[in-house]
């Protein structure tokens, strides 16, 4: 890989991060937090809720983290090569419906390229992308906010390019 493809921290504004304090919180603490949401926590809740405690560590805790793990990099890989590329081609991602359902709407992977900062990761309304409507729906309650959305202008000429392209 050549230096002009390395990422640095200045290549990003992330002050908004950085002043949040339940972000430096998470960041400070991941690694025991990691742990005990992931292994420690689920085994309590079936332990001490219902006496199960080998199962809810097997599948509380084992079991769903493999299932999130290879949801993951389903996503990563199925996303980068099954697909459309509507809003540019610079890269691999690639917006396909059976993903999104496979992987809970991460399959408009294309769209979250191009428009790293909007929180969807489908644009039209009957693209299934659950994750918006969780994020929506919770800034109703005020639990999330300040929700970042890329222009029409923007996501409309990212289109355009790519019909003309394929049109060349």
């Amino acid at each position: 890989m050549s230096d002009k493809n390395l990422i640095s921290k200045s290549d990003y504004d992330i002050a908004d991060l950085e002043n949040d304090s339940m972000v430096m919180f998470q960041n400070r603490f991941y690694g025991a937090l990691a742990i005990f949401m992931g292994f420690i926590f689920p085994t309590l809740v079936a332990g001490l809720g219902w006496g199960d405690w080998m199962g809810g560590y097997c599948f509380a805790a084992v079991a769903r983290l493999v299932f999130v793990h290879h949801a993951t990099f389903f996503v990563n890989s199925l996303a980068h090569w099954a697909g459309d590329q509507p809003f540019a081609d610079r890269e691999t991602p690639r917006d396909h419906f059976i993903t999104a359902v496979l992987t809970l709407g991460e399959g408009y992977h294309n769209f979250h390229h191009e428009f790293p900062q909007d929180y969807r990761n489908a644009i039209k309304f009957y693209q299934y992308d659950p994750t918006k409507w969780l994020i929506q729906f919770l800034s109703t309650f005020g639990l999330t906010y300040d929700l970042q959305t890329f222009g029409e202008n923007e996501i409309h000429m990212g289109q355009w390019q790519m019909k003309k392209k394929k049109a060349k």
